[in-house]
């Protein structure tokens, strides 16, 4: 059973924004748990391996990326979506704490809140 709360690190079937594809890849979920109860998916947040320069002062760096599960160093895509629960193939892990609140704070600076 995978954890649909916020910090939970995923491999999911995820499709390209063209719709055309679709790759195993993995996410974040930034969503809560009821948000999963009401409307049956969760909201995403693209994770990478590849450093890109961003437009945020926040860093987008996953530091504790072993103890999250991923297999490689890994960074946040700035792009939100949301994916039917169904496409979860499995779940990596947690966020620690630290990148947790570095997400937070990430997200705040990129909605604007």
């Amino acid at each position: 059973m995978i954890n649909n709360n916020f910090g939970t690190v995923i491999l999911a079937r995820i499709p390209y924004s063209d719709l055309t594809q679709v790759k195993k890849r993995p996410a974040l979920i930034i969503s809560s748990q009821s948000y999963y109860e009401r409307y049956g998916d969760v909201l995403l947040i693209g994770l990478t391996g590849q450093k890109k320069p961003s437009p945020f002062k926040t860093d987008i760096q996953i530091h504790d990326w072993q103890i999250a599960g991923l297999p490689k160093s890994s960074f946040i895509k700035p792009g939100l979506f949301t994916l039917m629960h169904n496409q979860i193939e499995r779940e990596f892990g947690q966020l620690s704490a630290q990148d947790k609140n570095n997400i937070q704070t990430f997200l705040r600076e990129m909605l604007s809140l």
